[in-house]
């Protein structure tokens, strides 16, 4: 993964990116960011991620928070914009259950030609980010 601060338009500053070509797994298994995220109070939670991804085969990464198991982010057919993604999908996707206090959330390369522009978890299943979010916790 490298950082771009130069890039696409409409990102919302510096971005992460798996270059097109760059490789996946299991020929390439370097490449992740790790991000420490402090949750004031626990419970479950929606992760999004403002994310451009390059094509069908272009379209998702590993996300890995703490301990917990591996999961799949990503596979929309949304191509070439910057767009927001969510996990869980679906009802029967397990949710992300979080205590309240530090946590590690760590984005793994699984295919090359991805963008991550911002990371957000919301505990309120209402809400749905549109265009750049401002940072900080959300509730």
């Amino acid at each position: 993964m490298t950082v771009v601060s130069n890039g696409i338009a409409g990102a919302s500053g510096p971005y992460l990116e798996i270059p097109e070509g760059a490789g996946n797994p299991p020929k390439v298994e370097a490449g992740k960011a790790v991000f420490t995220v402090d949750v004031p109070e626990g419970g479950t939670f929606t992760l999004w991620c403002r994310v451009w991804w390059e094509g069908e085969c272009s379209n998702s990464f590993t996300v890995k928070i703490d301990d917990q198991p591996a999961f799949l982010f990503g596979e929309d057919a949304t191509y070439k914009a910057w767009h927001w993604v969510k996990y869980p999908v679906a009802r029967t996707t397990p949710p992300l259950k979080l205590t309240k206090g530090p946590h590690t959330l760590a984005f793994h390369n699984r295919e090359d030609g991805v963008r991550l522009d911002q990371v957000l978890l919301s505990a309120d299943k209402r809400f749905v980010p549109v265009e750049i979010e401002p940072s900080g916790i959300r509730p």
